[in-house]
């Protein structure tokens, strides 16, 4: 421990994955090392005792730090053992429970005294049963404020910021003075302040600082990133021009900090009337340029999905070699950005014409859809499966489908266990897929029986529901059709049919 007190140290020390966000994210001379930051450790090396699996193991520290922006933790152990639950949920926690070692804020996270404190209390005590035992979790002290106290925090809170407010918006108040006030709302805005922040009218000011340059442009910038987070205040932000700043500044700050800021824009995307920004403002160029030069990050493929879920835009994403970006996406060694480039190639090839889905199959995309379908998350999966209904549509496809291996593993994938709504879509597209193939005799063997796809098919005319009854069905009709043709071409009498 390095006591309650922080320490000026000139660099961040310490191993990414056990980093405290504050210490993560940090980006100037004096790293705020505190009690906290240790406790914040000390909660990710206790999870990875529980769980005996190393945290964010294989990712490098601009995903680490991504994840870190996103609020997300390493997996959390879990246990049917109610003591062990509430022991972690009381001390381990996440990003936003109060007095937990995980929380976003370091002001928020316990002492080492209060640890030792809730885990005596959940201790089994000595001659009693693990049923009596299970009576303590219900003496655990609730560490909420009162409704008073809080209205009062609250106040003060609301007063401290519009001084800030205020002393940042003088142009007199020196540099040094308004990185410091920066430093002091960067704290709030982990705390989830953002609507007191906004009510104080804190970004103009901020905009200022990012037009100034140096380190206070980097701080300014990345306050304003952290504020894009809340999609409630998104309309306000546009107003204010947040987003020419944002992509400004992009293009002059450190790999760090890009990253940082492409999550801010990243989620400014999801309200899709701000699409027309990323296009005006050049920031789609500047991304597809960062991938296709081999900086591929989760918030670019999240923006270029965002795109691909838009036909009026598919265009843009197009004339910016989207394919070429996508297809190395997918050879990525992190399976976390191949899923989501997986993703954004079967959406494409779904709602684009012919021709832009033959150059995504010159391009090699099926062996990479192949992979997606065994390794991929559900979504890619999903998408993979709608993208090859699409393909379907076209004969053309049919023999370079088959010499992929794909179908046969589609055909799997009818069987597949997983969330009931992925598998839905799944099953439905994949047998609409097989359906579609089946219209053509030449290919209804090779392609549909000698791939497997019969036997998980078939019981779909009796279960299935909807679209997939239907095409079930279909296919059952085409492949009794072959048959009594087969019949036919033997010589023998069609009433001695299988029908």
């Amino acid at each position: 421990m390095v006591g309650s007190q922080r320490v000026n140290v000139r660099s961040v020390c310490g191993t990414d994955a056990y980093l405290a966000p504050e210490l993560l994210l940090f980006d100037g001379n004096s790293p705020p090392y505190s009690e906290a930051s240790d406790i914040y450790s000390y909660g990710i090396l206790a999870n990875e005792v529980l769980t005996e699996a190393i945290p964010w193991q294989g990712l490098k520290v601009t995903m680490i730090i991504s994840k870190a922006m996103r609020n997300e933790r390493p997996t959390r152990f879990l246990s049917e053992n109610p003591l062990e639950m509430q022991w972690v949920e009381s001390v381990v926690g996440d990003a936003f429970k109060e007095n937990s070692c995980l929380h976003n804020s370091a002001s928020c996270r316990p002492t080492a005294d209060h640890i030792i404190s809730v885990t005596e209390k959940l201790m089994l005590p000595s001659g009693k049963t693990e049923a009596q035992a299970e009576n303590f979790i219900d003496d655990i002290v609730d560490f909420s404020l009162p409704v008073e106290k809080k209205e009062k925090v609250t106040n003060t809170i609301s007063s401290l910021l519009e001084e800030m407010v205020s002393i940042l918006s003088n142009p007199f108040t020196e540099t040094e003075v308004k990185k410091e006030i920066c430093g002091k709302l960067y704290h709030f805005g982990l705390e989830k302040k953002h609507d007191e922040m906004i009510s104080a009218g804190v970004v103009p000011p901020l905009l200022i600082c990012m037009a100034e340059g140096g380190e206070l442009s980097i701080l300014a910038n990345r306050l304003i990133a952290m504020l894009c987070l809340d999609v409630n205040h998104h309309d306000y932000l546009i107003k204010c021009g947040v987003f020419p700043y944002l992509v400004k500044s992009f293009q002059e700050i450190n790999e760090k900090e890009k990253i940082i800021t492409l999550i801010g824009l990243q989620y400014l995307c999801y309200t899709e009337s701000n699409l027309s920004l990323v296009l005006s403002t050049g920031l789609l160029d500047i991304i597809m340029g960062r991938l296709a030069n081999g900086k591929i990050d989760q918030s670019s493929l999240e923006i270029v999905n965002i795109f691909s879920r838009n036909p009026e835009y598919t265009e843009n994403l197009y004339a910016c070699g989207v394919i070429p970006v996508l297809i190395m996406s997918m050879n990525n060694p992190d399976t976390e950005l191949r899923s989501l480039a997986v993703l954004a190639a079967g959406t494409l090839i779904a709602i684009s014409p012919l021709e832009k889905k033959r150059a995504f199959i010159v391009a090699g995309v099926l062996p990479l859809l192949l992979q997606g379908l065994l390794h991929g998350n559900d979504k890619a999966k999903g998408a993979i499966a709608i993208g090859l209904f699409y393909l379907a549509d076209h004969e053309e496809f049919y023999n370079r489908m088959l010499h992929s291996g794909i179908l046969e593993h589609l055909a799997n994938c009818i069987e597949w266990k997983g969330d009931p709504a992925v598998k839905k879509v799944i099953v439905e597209h994949a047998v609409g897929t097989f359906a579609k193939i089946s219209r053509v005799e030449s290919y209804r063997i090779s392609c549909v029986a000698n791939v497997g796809a019969v036997a998980p098919i078939i019981p779909l005319v009796m279960s299935g529901e909807g679209k997939t009854k239907q095409f079930a069905c279909e296919i059952g009709r085409n492949l009794i059709d072959w048959m009594d043709n087969i019949v036919h071409l033997y010589g023998k009498d069609k009433d001695t049919s299988i029908k």
